[in-house]
């Protein structure tokens, strides 16, 4: 096999771990997220908690186990595994985590009379279980 074979094969097979990511740590950290930054007002404070929230709901759900990977890895990862383990990492994090904490944070800043970090909540538990959903039927 051919060295382009080989890392398209790891692309392949890191997209599908990250289709797998943990739907309940998702949800809790888009839910968690919203509330902590979607309400009108929000500041760059509470935009940096709501990243450190969403970076530890990852890591509680689906970075120990990227992290149990790359420990359990050779000293010198081969080009493949580490492109392989990338793409796990970095898609898990951004399709099951930071897109429904950033859909709930965007709607929770756009609604008035005071409901913004309810509907930012809500916004990102629905968002996180129907992409939590729709990956599986995908992977």
């Amino acid at each position: 096999m051919t060295d382009a074979g080989l890392l398209l094969g790891a692309v392949r097979d890191g997209w599908r771990l990250a289709l797998e990511f943990n739907p309940l740590a998702s949800a809790l950290g888009a839910a968690a997220a919203g509330l902590v930054a979607g309400f009108r007002g929000a500041g760059r404070p509470h935009a940096a908690l709501a990243a450190a929230v969403v970076l530890a709901s990852w890591l509680v759900g689906d970075g120990t186990a990227v992290l149990g990977a790359l420990a359990a890895s050779t000293a010198l990862l081969q080009a493949a595994s580490a492109v392989g383990l990338a793409v796990w990492a970095i898609g898990g994090l951004v399709l099951g985590y930071v897109v429904p904490a950033a859909a709930g944070v965007f709607v929770g800043r756009r609604v008035f009379f005071g409901t913004g970090r309810l509907a930012a909540a809500s916004v990102g538990l629905g968002t996180s279980l129907a992409i939590a959903v729709l990956a599986r039927v995908i992977a």
